[in-house]
């Protein structure tokens, strides 16, 4: 959820490091596993880049972004009940 949250904010394009730096709570095992698993669901799309050291940039794909916008009103709704409790 947190993935996808950095992607709504209407990031175009992530770098692995920028999204372990932004989801610091997440190890970095953790956030790759999630990342394939996303990638793999077509949630988000990886783009390599043939460099050295090698280059790779994640983006959000169009089944990713109505997912977000599914999202967005559930964790809105969680906030505020949560807060109730």
């Amino acid at each position: 959820m947190d993935i996808l949250c950095v992607f709504s904010c209407g990031t175009k394009t992530v770098r692995f490091n920028q999204l372990n730096s932004l989801l610091g709570h997440i190890s970095t095992k953790t956030l790759a596993s999630r990342l394939k698993e996303l990638e793999k669901n077509g949630i988000l799309r990886r783009t390599a880049y043939n460099e050295i050291p090698p280059r790779g940039e994640y983006s959000i794909t169009e089944k990713g972004q109505n997912l977000t916008e599914v999202l967005v009103p559930l964790v809105l709704w969680v906030e505020k009940w949560a807060e109730k409790e």
